[in-house]
């Protein structure tokens, strides 16, 4: 009675497992199979287009409530107007929708294939014209509107998300409010948004104490990682790894970034992994167009450097290879906890081995496949508490 979309086949001896190895992504001591997905029969009501940060309008197929696996979907993703042209798919049509991986609603054909939709004009935020684009072999809508307020929404619930400036109490739906009442218009007015505290507080379902958790939270944002301001800033092609190995190669400083930036230019991230020669132009061109509202909404924060943390703390678990796995407690999520094992000179790996010193559960009875392999390889299963007096 529970759903699955596959299965996997594994050698069942751990020594023999161990001893095959693994690429960069996958151990050979295992092969995963798929099954078909199920397909679900609907009408396609509508199509829905929504503005996203880079100004990439993206279609959304809205159909007829459908039960998919226990889950009733009305919406799938399109993806672009390649997607759309390609099934011949049109408003009224009889189609077939899946869960991909069990999980993601998506659009399989169109049985009518009337081709029945209509690409807009015009962008459905802003109002202003669209254009379609070639991207990777594929059409897609764009809205040509740099002041976008389709674009700041996604910009903003970008940045201040947990992997970037982490404000806790902005919601999406805080953040639209504010741009539609002129409050913020950029990255840099989120820190100006005390000063319609009072407003703020007469809005509808906002009180004093929401207020002030909001305010709170934003002066705590202020203290950042060079790696997170980066990744926040929405840098077209720039994520969460590259923003990393950036803030690494400049030793996490910002000054040492902007001068880097304006002297030598991206060019000097060339040499680093997984930055190719696409990315390198992206960072540089956004650079040209952006660099003095990156340099003033610099100063609104105070840049920490995990080096200096490094040294600082004692390497306490040096030559110790951890695996965490499991809700957490002490800890803000299990990332907060790898990055303290890392400060305190251990190791952190994903799976389970004959290497592993240590198997990081809160709930050492779990069932779960870690679990069992560090049982039957006498790894030790420690809760977080044990983990917090080894380092103490």
């Amino acid at each position: 009675n529970i759903p699955y979309d596959g299965a996997v086949m594994a050698v069942d001896d751990y020594k023999i497992a161990d001893s095959m190895g693994r690429t960069d992504k996958f151990f050979r001591h295992s092969m995963a199979y798929k099954y078909e997905d199920e397909l679900f029969e609907t009408v396609l009501t509508d199509i829905e287009w929504n503005t996203s940060k880079t100004g990439l309008i993206n279609p959304v197929a809205i159909f007829e409530p459908v039960d998919l696996n226990g889950a009733i979907t009305t919406r799938a993703t399109l993806h672009n107007i390649t997607y759309i042209k390609d099934m011949m798919l049109g408003i009224g049509d009889r189609i077939r929708v899946y869960r991909s991986n069990m999980v993601i609603p998506k659009v399989h054909d169109s049985i009518d294939k009337s081709g029945n939709f209509k690409i807009p004009n015009k962008c459905p935020i802003c109002g202003q014209p669209t254009k379609i684009v070639k991207e990777n072999d594929s059409e897609v809508l764009m809205c040509e509107n740099p002041d976008c307020k389709g674009k700041l929404l996604g910009k903003l619930v970008h940045a201040t998300s947990r992997n970037a400036l982490d404000i806790e109490n902005l919601s999406k739906s805080t953040i639209e409010k504010f741009i539609n009442l002129g409050w913020l218009t950029s990255i840099k007015d989120i820190y100006y948004l005390k000063c319609h505290e009072n407003e703020m507080k007469t809005l509808e379902g906002f009180g004093k104490k929401s207020v002030e958790k909001l305010l709170s939270s934003i002066e705590k944002s202020r203290n950042t990682t060079l790696d997170r301001f980066i990744y926040s800033l929405s840098i077209p092609m720039i994520g969460k790894t590259v923003s990393k190995l950036i803030a690494e190669k400049v030793n996490y400083s910002i000054r040492e970034f902007i001068t880097t930036m304006g002297t030598k230019r991206a060019v000097y991230f060339s040499s680093l992994d997984g930055i190719s020669d696409k990315k390198i132009s992206s960072i540089d061109s956004y650079w040209y167009k952006y660099s003095n509202i990156v340099y003033e909404l610099s100063k609104e924060f105070n840049f920490e450097s995990p080096y200096v943390i490094l040294d600082e703390i004692p390497n306490t678990l040096q030559g110790k290879t951890f695996v965490v796995t499991g809700s957490v407690n002490h800890y803000k999520n299990r990332d907060e906890l790898k990055a303290d094992i890392v400060s305190h000179g251990g190791t952190v790996v994903g799976s389970v081995s004959s290497k592993t010193s240590y198997l990081i559960n809160n709930d050492i009875n779990s069932t779960s496949s870690k679990n069992q392999k560090a049982k039957s390889l006498n790894i030790p299963i420690i809760s977080e508490e044990e983990f917090l007096s080894m380092i103490q």
